[in-house]
């Protein structure tokens, strides 16, 4: 698409009658873009108006005529009539492009693109501050459920202890599929490709990449810490074999792929990775297409948050939300990245897992304590900090690998491994900056 460096005057909404549909500027007509449009279409009373659709493929045949679409991306971004920009696009480089220049001109943006998001959110937080603009992502993350702003609004003031979730609608699907109705990997993936839950290239779903990026953006608004994807374990399912099905089955255990956010301390542990869930966890009952999310506050205790995750319309519907709560002068506080006392991200955990790989990858791990050794697979204690070392080499390996039990810490006197666990009392001090 063509840019521009001029700055266009970006109207108020008083600028406009009050009769008037408020009128979007949309960027992409995949999946989650035609979704939104054929929504904000059946939806007449919402008084909104798609009034212009950037695409990058002039050719391809689409369902609307030629003259709603542009190729040249400052027919939106200087428009203007244009009150607000949403940005549904896969390209990440693009989707920051047209996200920063929007920002700059001091306009309302939305954004379901959480690689872009995750890649680039302290510059994207400056912008809003230093030109008046607005940039909400509740797609980004969770499909359909509020999640964001729920952090934002119910627990602004409450220090977390942790937050864990099904974050990734397409390996969920493909889990479910693989290990309840005993449906091949490859056919499972196939299905979800059909059915628009995951992409042609799957990489970002099943290699645990799309989770760690959603991430990344909950750990800014539920812990307010600022992390690089890159700091972050990511652990897929791209290597699940029928041997893990059957390991998972004679303990009894659900495999999910789970994102966890793990207060230790002063810092913030966190990683992507299968996990192989008892029958008293709540993430363990969530099957196909459907996220959840479990946060636990300090004082509220868990709560459990459970929506589909990927498909059109779910991720369509996050999208209008975050429409409407931007022509409303919405915006996110971010107060915990006011507040907060954690110093930063640590690895000083350490994880009893069942890892498969080939005699090469475990030569290159060092183990805790190894309850259990055959030709490929280990069953033991390992550092989260070993994991992050070598994650680029077990990802192209594609190694399995599951959390199978509780953390653990080293106790800093003894060396001995103890179970985990945050303490209230450690979270007060945040609690008390917070009050008025």
């Amino acid at each position: 698409m063509k840019t521009d460096s001029t700055k266009p005057q970006v109207p108020k909404p008083e600028d406009l009658a009050s009769d008037e549909p408020y009128k979007i500027g949309l960027f992409g007509y995949g999946c989650v873009g035609q979704g939104l449009y054929h929504l904000i279409d059946q939806l007449k009373h919402a008084g909104a108006e798609v009034v212009r659709i950037g695409i990058k493929d002039g050719k391809k045949s689409r369902d609307l005529t030629a003259d709603r679409f542009t190729l040249d991306k400052t027919q939106i971004l200087n428009d203007p009539t244009i009150q607000l920009v949403v940005e549904v696009i896969d390209d990440a480089a693009e989707a920051y492009r047209i996200v920063r220049e929007a920002l700059i001109a001091g306009r309302k943006v939305v954004s379901a693109n959480k690689k872009m998001l995750a890649e680039n959110l302290p510059e994207l937080i400056s912008l809003q501050h230093d030109f008046g603009g607005t940039l909400l992502y509740e797609a980004a993350v969770c499909g359909s459920i509020p999640v964001i702003r729920t952090i934002e609004d119910y627990y602004a003031d409450e220090p977390l202890i942790r937050l864990s979730g099904i974050l990734n609608g397409s390996s969920n699907y493909i889990l479910s599929k693989v290990f309840s109705e005993g449906v091949a990997y490859s056919e499972a993936l196939q299905s979800a490709q059909q059915l628009g839950f995951a992409e042609t290239d799957p990489t970002l779903d099943v290699g645990g990449f799309d989770a760690r990026y959603k991430l990344c953006l909950l750990a800014a608004h539920a812990f307010g810490v600022l992390v690089k994807p890159e700091q972050v374990l990511s652990a897929g399912i791209h290597g699940l074999n029928n041997a893990d099905l059957e390991f998972a089955r004679s303990q009894d255990k659900q495999l999910r792929l789970v994102a966890t956010a793990e207060r230790v301390g002063t810092e913030l542990a966190l990683f992507v990775m299968p996990q192989l869930l008892d029958a008293h966890q709540l993430l363990r009952g969530v099957e196909n297409e459907f996220n959840a999310v479990v946060i636990e506050g300090s004082f509220s205790g868990p709560q459990f948050y459970r929506g589909k995750g990927a498909g059109s319309h779910p991720t369509a519907s996050a999208v209008w939300a975050d429409v409407k709560a931007a022509a409303r002068s919405f915006s996110y506080g971010y107060e915990k990245l006011k507040t907060t006392l954690l110093q930063g991200i640590t690895n000083d955990l350490y994880l009893p897992v069942y890892l498969r790989a080939n005699e090469t990858i475990h030569r290159h791990l060092t183990w805790e304590q190894v309850e259990h050794r055959s030709i490929d697979t280990v069953q033991g204690i390992i550092g989260l900090k070993q994991l992050v070392a070598h994650q680029k080499l077990l990802q192209e390996q594609k190694v399995f690998v599951a959390l199978n039990g509780n953390l653990l810490r080293k106790d800093p006197i003894s060396g001995v491994l103890q179970a985990h666990q945050s303490e209230v009392a450690e979270l007060i001090p945040v609690l008390k900056n917070n009050v008025v």
